[in-house]
């Protein structure tokens, strides 16, 4: 075996322990952008029920908003 293959060798075991974790932070960002995408229409729908004000609607709608974008941005950071 030759210096340059080793050295391939070592860079891509080097290189092995990222991959997981990078993965797994994009799953997690998929996540949340999926869950944001489900508590949006979830506040929506809670007002036209009935059952929560316009301004708790507003915050519900608001809170799904931030956990999409919290995705987001993680999912940003793993490209």
């Amino acid at each position: 075996m030759n210096l340059v293959g080793l050295a391939r060798r070592l860079d891509e075991r080097a290189r092995l322990p990222n991959r997981p974790r990078a993965m797994t932070r994009y799953r997690i960002a998929r996540l949340l952008q999926m869950l944001g995408m489900l508590i949006l229409p979830f506040g929506i729908a809670s007002e036209l029920m009935g059952k929560v004000g316009l301004g708790q609607s507003l915050l519900i709608a608001a809170g799904g908003m931030v956990v999409f974008y919290a995705g987001f941005v993680l999912q940003d950071r793993t490209s």
